[in-house]
């Protein structure tokens, strides 16, 4: 009977122990998976500016949107040559997820060879007809896109500003990130 309620106190103090660790688990992969996203829109965003200039990048008035229309080649006098029918966005919608829309052929509007900044018509477009390729980040409480210029005009240097939400709480992460020079 002692050796029976040694067992049972033995047993409670493991159990104790073990639903601790498995909870300290579970939080640290949260953790991991949180960074995992972060690192993954952070390579999504430097993989998008490289294939654009600051010429095809358009910021919503509420910078709460990137727009980004790919270079397709560079002509041999060194001027680019926008695409006529890629188109990345990303946008930080209301329902607080930020997405990435990526239009390969057929964009909601018609892309200039010689690129234009967005107008609010437009942006507004962009979720009339998205696309069947986009990511979204659920993790997400802000995101803003900013330039040393006005918040419409962009500049070769932008300014990404994060808040990730966690069970801990918020945390920003702000990331300087560079496009191609206009030549």
């Amino acid at each position: 009977m002692v050796a029976a309620g040694l067992f049972a106190v033995i047993s409670l103090v493991l159990s104790q122990f073990l639903v601790a660790e498995m909870r300290l688990c579970r939080k640290a992969s949260a953790r991991l998976g949180l960074e995992r996203e972060q690192l993954l829109l952070q390579e999504s965003l430097r993989q998008d500016l490289l294939s654009s200039a600051s010429a095809g990048i358009s910021l919503n008035a509420t910078q709460s949107g990137l727009a980004l229309q790919a270079i397709d080649d560079v002509g041999p006098d060194g001027v680019l040559k926008f695409s006529d029918s890629r188109l990345v966005a990303y946008r930080y919608e209301s329902d607080q997820f930020l997405y990435r829309y990526s239009w390969q052929t057929n964009p909601p509007f018609v892309l200039k060879p010689r690129p234009e900044r967005l107008s609010p018509t437009q942006w507004a477009g962009l979720l009339v007809n998205p696309p069947q390729r986009k990511t979204i980040w659920k993790s997400l409480s802000a995101f803003r896109v900013r330039s040393e210029a006005s918040p419409q005009e962009v500049t070769q240097r932008l300014w990404v500003d994060c808040t990730w939400q966690d069970e801990k709480g918020p945390w920003m992460a702000s990331y300087c990130m560079f496009t191609r020079q206009n030549p």
